[in-house]
């Protein structure tokens, strides 16, 4: 479906020149430039903020209503001074294609060129989400130098979600001590089971050279759920901050514009709940006795 703005159009083009200004059309937008997560392996979104945000004042707004599901394109620019003198604006996006500067223009397959145009697709109106379906957080264990996975829910066969804490931890099946022996050694100690270990892989070309892969502290696979489902199960390493990461599976509701209902699972992630310790620690040595 086509849409070109052929007829002319007056609108009210408004300077943009102090930063609150530039926050109230970010809020419009329902985007917040200050609250996004960005790692220092994503330029892209870093030079997006550092544009929207410090050289926003330099540009003029000027707001055109367009119609959803069209491709709307703009033929002729004109403005005109408080002398009455008309001055066409020409396109910034001229010239070869390496050189053109262009936002939200839709990239044409196979080549190097964009369609000229805003691309705008239907969207629902509101969405309705339920209770998450199963959860898993990405956390930090400094104590243990280690990334955990944590499924704290799972849906289950019948389509209900149950905590895997509930879960019986395991007991590790120690050796009775030599009551001759000074010190008593550990290989390693338990922990639930619903903790998957993230092991750094090396990886050519990853960022810090490796990536976070899901392992398993015994012979088997121990996650359950669908998001950690599978294996290979990679993760960059940058993308778990020291806050941590929740990540949840949520049922949505939501209606198109004819009325009818559209039902599916949205992935959302989230701030987790900061560093934690599993109580995991290897190669220790203790007294015969419990003592330390």
């Amino acid at each position: 479906m086509g849409f070109g703005l052929a007829a002319t159009s007056d609108v009210d083009a408004r300077p943009v020149r102090t930063p609150e200004k530039s926050r109230s059309i970010a809020s419009m937008a329902r985007c917040i430039f200050g609250s996004m997560s960005v790692q220092i392996n994503d330029p892209a979104r870093l030079c997006l903020i550092e544009f929207a945000t410090v050289y926003g004042c330099d540009w003029f707004v000027a707001p055109i209503d367009v119609p959803a599901s069209a491709f709307t394109t703009i033929t002729n620019l004109s403005v005109i001074d408080s002398f009455g003198v008309a001055t066409v604006i020409p396109r910034a996006s001229t010239g070869s294609a390496d050189a053109r500067f262009c936002v939200f223009e839709p990239s044409i397959a196979g080549t190097a060129e964009t369609a000229r145009g805003l691309l705008t697709i239907g969207g629902a109106r509101g969405t309705i989400e339920g209770p998450p379906r199963e959860t898993v957080l990405f956390l930090r264990d400094e104590t243990a130098n280690m990334v955990w996975a944590v499924e704290t829910t799972i849906e289950d066969a019948s389509g209900l979600t149950r905590s895997r804490r509930d879960e019986p931890q395991p007991i590790a099946a120690e050796p009775a001590p030599d009551p001759r022996a000074e010190l008593r050694f550990t290989l390693e100690t338990e922990v639930p089971r619903h903790w998957i270990p993230m092991v750094p892989v090396p990886t050519a070309g990853a960022e810090n050279g490796f990536v976070l892969r899901k392992g398993t502290m015994t012979d088997s696979d121990d996650s359950r759920g669908r998001i950690l489902a599978g294996k290979p199960r990679d993760l960059l390493d940058p993308e778990v901050p020291r806050s941590g990461i929740r990540v949840s599976r949520t049922p949505t509701l939501a209606r198109d514009a004819a009325g009818r209902p559209i039902r599916w699972t949205a992935i959302r992630s989230g701030e987790g709940v900061g560093e934690i310790t599993s109580g995991f620690a290897s190669d220790a040595a203790t007294k015969n006795g419990g003592g330390a």
